[in-house]
């Protein structure tokens, strides 16, 4: 009995020599003498300087008030633009390729805000609905560019002309000019280049062209009127934001009389020729409205308030094909644009 014990144990320990083995079952697989498929990879891998791009960008904080020395030298449009370029290049890959990117909640709460700010717009003129947008007009100028406006109130009525910021719009001043249209007409322009404004083909936008558009419109719509003696008899008052308040400001020195007063927003002629003469973002490309969403969140303090995200949004970007959302995003603004001649 004994030795048949024996023998069924052999047996059953030759059983088990013989059972094929699994990794993880009853011992871990023999190591094989060649390299595996990563480590060859990694052997025959380009090292990572091949990677990096032909030119190197300072990425400097946006945050960082430097100047950066090279906008010192810009003259033209065309030196504006390729700035532009090379800032964007710098600059936009890390919302491109999601290293900067709303919370997830906020970007759905954006995302559907977004769709009904513009069909509201599209419908009414205006984000919160019916009622309260202008009318939306435009002006054959003698440079042949077509001016866009937007109008509030009665004709009659004491004007305030708004002019925006650069790489925005009229739709800027939407909530402020609902509620003063009961009392003044309020007329809000989109400058050339910007919004719904054709852009010049010669890439002229000096002040000196930006104050003759204001200047044409003011003629056209017949603003002041004038005494026997020939002075103007009403008065307006021009308000301006940022890049629109040094227009503001050059338009009333060079027509004496015509404005009766300026409300002046956020502008200071110390401002740095970027903030005032054009927008280092105005070339940009973005691969969809997440990312550029992103940046205008970071610009403007912006980053919990889904709604107004999408307003703003809405008044400064645009689709680059409105019938494939997957070509991407661009500000609604020429990326030549450029005041040559107010560069401090």
């Amino acid at each position: 009995k004994a030795a048949a014990d024996c023998r069924d144990s052999r047996l059953r320990v030759d059983l088990v020599m013989a059972l094929p083995l699994k990794k993880g079952f009853l011992t871990e697989p023999a190591v094989t003498s060649g390299a595996s498929r990563k480590e060859r990879r990694r052997k025959t891998a380009l090292p990572d300087v091949a990677f990096l791009p032909a030119e190197t960008y300072d990425l400097l904080d946006d945050d960082d008030e430097t100047s950066d020395p090279m906008v010192a030298e810009i003259e033209t449009s065309e030196q504006a633009y390729q700035y532009s370029v090379e800032y964007c290049r710098a600059h936009c890959n890390q919302f491109n390729q999601g290293l900067m990117r709303l919370d997830p909640m906020v970007n759905v709460a954006f995302a559907n805000d977004l769709s009904a700010v513009r069909f509201n717009r599209k419908m009414w003129g205006h984000h919160d609905g019916s009622g309260r947008g202008g009318e939306q007009r435009t002006m054959l100028l003698p440079s042949g560019i077509v001016l866009h406006y937007l109008e509030w109130g009665n004709d009659q009525a004491p004007p305030i002309v708004m002019l925006h910021d650069v790489c925005d719009s009229c739709h800027i001043w939407d909530d402020v000019a609902q509620p003063l249209a009961d009392k003044y007409r309020i007329l809000a322009i989109d400058f050339r280049g910007h919004g719904e404004s054709s852009r010049s083909p010669r890439h002229e936008y000096g002040v000196d062209a930006l104050v003759e558009d204001l200047h044409e419109l003011v003629v056209r719509l017949s603003l002041n009127g004038r005494d026997w003696g020939g002075a103007y008899t009403r008065p307006w008052v021009l308000c301006g934001k940022g890049m629109g308040g040094a227009v503001a400001a050059a338009y009333a020195a060079r027509h004496e009389g015509r404005v009766a007063g300026l409300a002046l927003w956020d502008y200071d002629p110390d401002f740095p020729k970027e903030r005032l003469c054009f927008s280092p973002y105005q070339a940009g490309h973005f691969r969809g409205q997440e990312p550029l969403a992103a940046l205008l969140a970071k610009q403007m303090g912006l980053k919990d308030d889904a709604k107004y995200l999408a307003i703003t949004f809405t008044n400064r970007a645009e689709y680059v094909d409105p019938a494939d959302e997957k070509a991407g995003c661009r500000f609604r603004v020429d990326p030549y644009f450029f005041l040559s001649d107010m560069s401090p």
